[in-house]
């Protein structure tokens, strides 16, 4: 979901803006992960959000949110 794949993957990214935007999905990404592959959020789709681990926020959604993991 960053900038620099939007030509190749345009159809995606705009359902993921869409489907965010109507609220059916929060998408976001693991700082921890981009920082290894040297990724900047600033190259992100402005509707991905970032989570600085992406392990301990599944783990909080499931135990406080309610979230199912499937």
């Amino acid at each position: 979901m960053f900038k620099g794949q939007y030509e190749k993957n345009n159809p995606v990214i705009d359902l993921a803006a869409k489907l965010t935007a109507f609220n059916v999905v929060d998408i976001k990404i693991c700082d921890i992960w981009m920082q290894s592959k040297n990724l900047y959020s600033r190259d992100l789709q402005p509707f991905v959000g970032v989570v600085r681990n992406a392990i301990a926020e599944a783990s909080r959604l499931i135990d406080e949110e309610q979230y199912q993991y499937f």
